[in-house]
């Protein structure tokens, strides 16, 4: 979630020259008003950059004659020639007027279509090119941003006011950054200075000023120029005007749903390039809205690339309101054109253009022509072959984007002096008083943090409450206490059970990861003390991690083995509704764990153990609510197919095992580190376990295994699946436990689990539980605009609705189904839902289930 702190900042660039001349001035309207924001672009030295909020600008230039465009959406461009000598300060006051747009007579018959829809087309099927029009480039980017609490909740006001962060106080920073582009995929940022202070925040401009509107999406929103644009959003002409020896086109961008992946404003398209001009779009996130203005110029002849970026964000979440700005210059272009790709391109619509159709030959080639005709669709199949040809020439095609992040730390110190020099944005005098509170808010936080650093090299007083921790240093060893307050349970076997979980974890010479931990537990009722502990051990190999643990003791475990139910839940069904579902026994164990991830794609597990069971029974029925009248459950579980499902004490020694393997995973590489993009990808599980004969430590014999496949897909523009598929069974069950049956995640109570699937929402812990093959089902279709998301502002805030369908079918026939109705996103963080559960087609169970939103974990 966005993280708006006392002056958050990220970004950018240049290296500074200093400079004795200065071209210094205003932009305002006709009416004399300040117009803020203004883009302002010198051809000669391809530098950019944006004018204050009360539309003052300033450059630091050499002697020479300069050309000076003005930008400014809704107003004419308007471009002057100056002239700087040697020690001058130049003063220039630029007034602009009204943007005129001209609109042609259209015929409207029955089969009209809006003129914009022909403009798009033409323009997304050219949009990978313009993408993959340069070769190379490096660019120097300045970024300024400002932000205040607008109001923050009185119950956490005080505090923040003592770390010097106070409602209404504008908070500064500024960054300075050098950017690389190489084609097809490859970004390179180098921060030279950051003058700011605050933590790292979920929106951050790096993402739209390296995106570009050309790809399919720019920071995870759908663009109005993807080639599946259409399904998205409708569009409206809204008329051009002249720039220069350039023809505008204004197109309105309208999304079919309002939505936090899609935008809603303006675009502009230059006629016959079908290049983008500028664009004025916002969107909303968690209903925190943001505005995005880029201003683009013709750095070389056809080439247009973004010379200003404007952010603007607005929002409130969990009582806090504030605002942000961001304003950003880029500057210094070098480029390096794709001398591959015809210089000359032109776009004829089939659906417009029939005429001109047959002059767009399908044997011309992108790479072999000076100049090209190509219509909508075989320009949109061409560029397609052409970058995956390109992507294939990388050496791993797998690969798709690489991020290189250089930050050298000890530059963030430069002082007053030198941001004097490089900054390209006027600052305005609230700018200059906020720099100075700055200062000293800086100092005040850490004065704080560096207390708060002193006190965690000790354990405070009510470690053994709340836990704590103690740290010798980045790499170096750590000891972690768990609290009892968060390890204090309830169960009718056990009563009141404490554990005391306590690790501590170092590194060798090799920078593998050892951990040694221990979990001590006093259960009340039961009156005995259980203890088990063990040791980790993890490789230091990038992107491929291996983990081996070994772990014993004395402890309690739950019968179904999925652990369906946490002690926390447990606790809360047990003493408010005397609902003891968590089935327990007892073991003395000892585990042998084995975890080999394979650059993401592949993950196989495996595990040894060995267990001495023993049956339990509850202990207790105390209960919070007298006046349920009641009998706690049994702790031997019912079952349908066994009538007693109680154990003798017996041995088991097994192995179990489970592989999971991605097909198709692609990657992102941030600095040499992959970053799977697991997202709408098929997953295939394959699950195992059997006993070992070995007769002195083993008194069972059985081996079952079961086979899955899990995917989250887009069906459509409103429509997301997703499917949890899973078929399992014993090859053989000469001896068998209840323990060792195939037990599913049922639910019994109101709370949902975490995961997205994987779980049924009704289905009885116990009652299903078999040794007969099996067959599950999971779906679930998710819609961003149902029933009441037909109102826009809940979509905004990001609340979706679903519907949910699982089944469990066993060999003989037996069958349970359950289904409802679900919203997530609810109050932006928790999702409900409304359904029931049938057995073989009579309604058993109903209710209401609430439970945290996926999309927070």
């Amino acid at each position: 979630m966005f993280k708006f702190l006392a002056g958050v900042i990220i970004f950018l660039l240049p290296a500074f020259q200093c400079y004795s001349q200065t071209l210094k001035g205003t932009v305002k309207d006709e009416q004399n008003t300040p117009l803020g924001f203004t883009a302002v672009y010198i051809s000669e030295i391809n530098e950019g950059t944006s004018a204050n909020e009360n539309g003052e600008f300033q450059f630091d230039l050499s002697p020479g004659n300069y050309t000076v465009m003005f930008q400014y959406m809704g107003y004419k461009s308007k471009t002057v020639s100056v002239s700087i000598v040697a020690d001058e300060i130049k003063q220039i006051d630029i007034v602009l007027e009204p943007q005129v747009y001209s609109l042609p007579e259209l015929q409207v018959t029955g089969s009209f279509e809006d003129p914009a829809y022909a403009i798009i087309r033409k323009a997304s099927a050219k949009a990978m090119y313009h993408l993959h029009q340069v070769d190379e480039f490096t660019a120097k980017v300045y970024l300024k941003g400002k932000g205040r609490f607008e109001k923050i909740p009185g119950i956490v006001k005080r505090r923040l006011e003592k770390e010097g962060l106070n409602q209404d106080q504008l908070y500064i920073g500024e960054s300075l950054v050098k950017v690389k582009y190489k084609r097809p995929s490859t970004y390179e940022q180098e921060v030279l200075a950051v003058r700011s202070k605050g933590e790292s925040q979920d929106f951050s401009p790096g993402n739209y000023i390296f995106g570009s509107f050309y790809e399919s999406t720019v920071a995870g929103v759908v663009s109005p120029l993807s080639k599946k644009c259409f399904a998205y959003y409708k569009y409206e002409y809204l008329g051009s005007f002249k720039e220069g020896d350039y023809e505008v086109n204004k197109i309105r961008v309208i999304p079919r749903v309002k939505d936090s992946e899609l935008f809603n404003g303006n675009i502009y398209i230059i006629e016959d390039l079908w290049a983008l001009h500028s664009v004025d779009l916002f969107n909303y996130q968690q209903g925190i809205k943001i505005n995005i203005q880029q201003n683009l110029a013709p750095v070389r002849e056809n080439v247009w690339l973004p010379i200003s970026h404007k952010f603007f964000i607005k929002g409130s979440f969990v009582g806090f309101e504030f605002s942000y700005d961001y304003l950003a210059g880029v500057s210094d272009y070098e480029i390096d054109l794709n001398e591959d790709l015809v210089t000359t391109l032109e776009v004829v619509d089939e659906k417009t253009e029939a005429v001109k159709v047959k002059n767009a030959t399908s044997d011309q080639s992108l790479t072999q022509e000076d100049s090209a005709v190509f219509t909508v669709s075989n320009l949109m199949e061409d560029v397609e072959m052409y970058v995956e040809e390109e992507r294939k020439g990388t050496g791993n095609e797998k690969i798709l984007e690489r991020y290189v992040y250089k930050n050298d730390s000890s530059l963030k110190t430069a002082d007053k002096s030198y941001w004097d020099e490089v900054r390209t944005i006027p600052l305005t005098q609230d700018e200059i008083v906020g720099y100075t509170k700055l200062d000293s808010t800086i100092a005040k936080m850490d004065s704080v943090a560096a207390i708060d650093s002193t006190k965690s090299r000790k354990l405070s007083p009510f470690f053994l409450l709340v836990g704590d921790h103690v740290s010798f240093g980045r790499g170096k060893p750590r000891l972690d206490i768990d609290g009892v307050l968060e390890n204090t349970f309830y169960n009718t076997v056990n009563g009141v059970n404490v554990a005391l979980p306590v690790s501590y974890s170092f590194y060798n010479k090799s920078k593998n990861r050892w951990k040694l931990n221990a979990v001590p537990r006093y259960n009340f009722s039961s009156e005995n003390f259980q203890l088990k502990g063990g040791a980790e051990w993890q490789n230091n190999v990038r992107d491929s991690l291996t983990q081996v643990k070994l772990e014993g003791g004395y402890f309690v475990d739950q019968i179904n083995n999925s652990e369906p139910i946490t002690p926390l839940i447990n606790s809360i069904s047990t003493l408010f509704w005397r609902g003891n579902y968590m089935k327990l026994y007892d073991k003395h164990f000892v585990t042998l764990k084995y975890f080999k991830d394979f650059v993401y794609a592949t993950r196989l597990q495996l595990e040894l153990n060995w267990e001495k069971r023993q049956q339990l029974f509850n202990n207790t029925d105390y209960t919070f609510n007298g006046r349920v009248h009641k009998e706690y459950s049994s702790n031997i579980p019912e079952n349908r197919y066994l009538n007693n499902t109680a154990f003798p004490d017996h041995q088991v020694f097994n192995l179990k095992g489970s592989l999971h393997y991605i097909p198709g995973l692609k990657y992102n590489m941030y600095n040499d580190r992959l970053v799977p993009l697991t997202e709408y990808k098929p997953e295939l599980i394959l699950k195992w376990d059997g006993t070992i004969p070995i007769k002195a430590i083993n008194d069972l014999d059985y081996l079952k295994a079961s086979i899955g496949i899990r995917h989250k897909f887009k069906a459509g523009a409103n429509l997301s699946v997703l499917y949890d598929v899973e078929l399992g069974g014993f090859f053989y069950k000469d001896s068998l436990s209840f323990v060792d049956y195939n037990h599913f995640r049922g639910n019994q109570t109101p709370f949902l689990p975490f995961a997205e699937s994987g779980s049924f929402n009704f289905l009885d812990y116990y009652q299903w539980s078999t040794d007969r093959p099996y067959m599950t089902g999971m779906f679930k279709f998710s819609f961003r605009k149902l029933l009441i998301t037909q109102v826009p502002q809940l979509r905004l805030i990001g609340m979706k609705e679903y519907f949910f369908f699982n089944n469990l079918t066993l060999a003989d026939g037996s069958n349970y189904f359950e289904g409802g109705y679900g919203v997530t996103n609810l109050f932006r963080f928790l999702r409900l839902e409304v359904g029931g559960g049938y057995d073989t087609f009579k309604n058993k169970y109903w209710g209401v289930r609430i439970g945290v939103s996926p999309d927070l974990l």
